[in-house]
């Protein structure tokens, strides 16, 4: 995880934490981020459970980022 990535989850760790309505720029920010992470290249979706997916992806890998701090 970039630093870059890692500071917009820090800012936005509610957003990617707990349920939520996303906009468009955010959907993005969190597939950008998991296509970075994982090496795939997933379409942004508004399908619950793929933007779930994402979202434990990203928060697994940045609470692994915290705990190595």
């Amino acid at each position: 995880m970039t630093q870059e990535d890692f500071n917009w989850v820090q800012q936005n760790y509610n957003l990617v934490a707990k349920p939520s309505r996303l906009n468009k720029e955010e959907s993005l920010k969190l597939f950008t981020i998991f296509n970075s992470l994982t090496g795939e290249n997933r379409k942004v979706t508004s399908c619950g459970r793929c933007v779930e997916l994402v979202k434990k992806t990203i928060l697994h890998e940045y609470n692994k980022k915290i705990n190595e701090l």
